[in-house]
């Protein structure tokens, strides 16, 4: 990115695990990308002064999400990718930033990125089941839930 933006331009990279973070400023720092600002955060809640004013230009999203809570802190007219989770899958997506809003008229790219941390991790949307009276065979309930018949008794087991 760094190589992008050219010497004028400014790059932040952002990662929830301090060790991810300090080892990434060692290794722009020893291949000469000292102006690469690495900050460790949840991305989720960027800290305040992260984002410059009038917002990012650009911003790459290189975790797997199913939310896209940069919207505020990118500008106007500028882009957003990200591999989204819908239906299960995940589809890196290109967005512009046009009167607030995000679109794209790009294609569909299924990808695999790795699993986002913190506050904006998925969380699979699970309803507990209740858990049944017994078990069959040989637990204490009267009748086996499986096929309505009494349960052996326990003299009555091999």
């Amino acid at each position: 990115m760094a190589e992008l933006v050219g010497p004028a331009g400014h790059v932040t990279t952002l990662d929830i695990d301090p060790a991810v973070a300090e080892r990434a400023t060692r290794f722009l720092t020893e291949t000469g990308y000292d102006r690469v600002r690495v900050v460790t955060a949840d991305a989720e809640h960027l800290p305040a002064g992260v984002v410059p004013d009038g917002g990012f230009d650009a911003i790459v999203v290189t975790v797997d999400t199913w939310d896209l809570p940069w919207i505020d802190a990118l500008a106007e007219g500028g882009r957003l990718v990200a591999p989204l989770r819908l239906h299960g899958y995940h589809w890196a997506i290109g967005f512009t930033k046009d009167e607030g809003t995000l679109h794209s008229d790009e294609p569909l790219i299924v990808c695999g990125f790795v699993a986002m941390q913190g506050d904006g991790a998925w969380q699979t949307n699970v309803a507990p089941s209740p858990a049944p009276e017994s078990t069959c065979p040989g637990k204490t309930a009267p009748r086996c839930p499986s096929t309505n018949s009494p349960q052996p008794s326990p003299a009555s087991r091999p």
